[in-house]
């Protein structure tokens, strides 16, 4: 059996076969921790997927050269991330019903958005207030790491273009969510 320092060495290079050992195996792990959060109100596949969502987190972030098991560094971002989605989902019980929107609905916003001029000329200038807001409120080093990652970067592409650590992409990353909250 290949260790888990192996596999993500592997899968950070380039093999496929490593990172789908290692996401078979964190599967299952994510599953176990799912468990001890099904009375959150998260449907249990919903908690199994932020766990998984929290060990790709981890799979990015982690640097084998410090004293943490990579099991242990991810379990830990896989509790974060399962708690922080409670969290969220507790906060939205309070919005009403009448605002939530199916996708099926959403999709039939788009298509009258797409019909109304009206709804595009305020689609448009909400878009322009959002690229504002971002221009204004984000470092350069915060910016040119949003829009890597938004062109669909990895955390480890990011760090490599622009000549920092993995950890420095990280942070940015965080401020970025923090600020455009």
């Amino acid at each position: 059996m290949i260790s888990d320092n192996e596999l993500i060495l592997r899968a950070r290079n380039g093999d496929d076969r490593a990172l789908r050992e290692l996401v078979e195996r964190y599967m299952s792990f994510s599953r176990e921790k799912a468990k001890g959060y099904t009375s959150s109100g998260l449907e249990y596949d919903d908690i199994v997927q932020e766990g998984m969502i929290g060990f790709l987190s981890a799979f990015h972030s982690y640097d084998p050269e410090k004293s943490a098991s990579f099991r242990t560094y991810a379990g830990v971002c896989m509790d974060h991330r399962i708690i922080s989605a409670i969290n969220a989902a507790c906060g939205k019980k309070h919005i009403p019903s009448s605002s939530i929107v199916s996708i099926d609905d959403a999709e039939a916003q788009s298509a009258d958005v797409a019909a109304d001029p009206e709804k595009m000329f305020f689609l448009k200038a909400r878009t322009a207030e959002i690229l504002s807001r971002i221009d204004s409120d984000l470092s350069d080093f915060e910016k040119k790491v949003f829009h890597l990652f938004f062109s669909g970067h990895s955390y480890e592409e990011i760090a490599a273009m622009t000549s920092s650590t993995l950890k420095s992409v990280d942070n940015a990353m965080q401020r970025v969510r923090k600020k455009l909250r």
